[in-house]
């Protein structure tokens, strides 16, 4: 399955509470860019308001946020007035690999111990390799 980036601007408006962004399905590198003089506020807390209270992070104007977040974490946002935020989503393949890979790891060092033993009762059960 194709993951696929996500571009937006967003236009939160509404002062009196924090607003959900986004709640990742997977992984997910989220990139904020404050384009109006804010201040706009950013965090996993739903209570963030009131915004620079230190519940969350707040964003500079004109530079560049990066957030990594785990599956199943929601982001909130908060702002003072209406703001202009440029919003990107980009899912964390790597981790999908490195996922994969532990999977393959431990599945393949399972097999290797029950050989072992299995080999070590055998020897124990018969320790003189006697056929029957």
């Amino acid at each position: 399955m194709a993951k696929q980036a996500d571009i937006l601007t967003l236009f939160p408006y509404d002062t009196t509470k924090a607003i959900q962004v986004y709640e990742a399905k997977e992984d997910t590198k989220l990139t904020f860019f404050l384009e109006s003089a804010g201040p706009v506020s950013i965090g996993v807390r739903a209570d963030l308001t009131p915004v620079g209270s230190g519940k969350g992070r707040l964003l500079p104007q004109k530079q560049p946020v990066d957030v990594f977040i785990s599956t199943g974490q929601i982001i909130y946002m908060a702002v003072t007035g209406q703001e202009r935020v440029a919003f990107m989503s980009q899912p964390i393949p790597y981790m999908e690999l490195i996922v994969g890979l532990l999977r393959q790891t431990i599945t393949s060092m399972s097999g290797a111990i029950k050989g072992a033993v299995g080999t070590a009762f055998q020897s124990v059960a018969n320790p003189f390799n006697v056929k029957r």
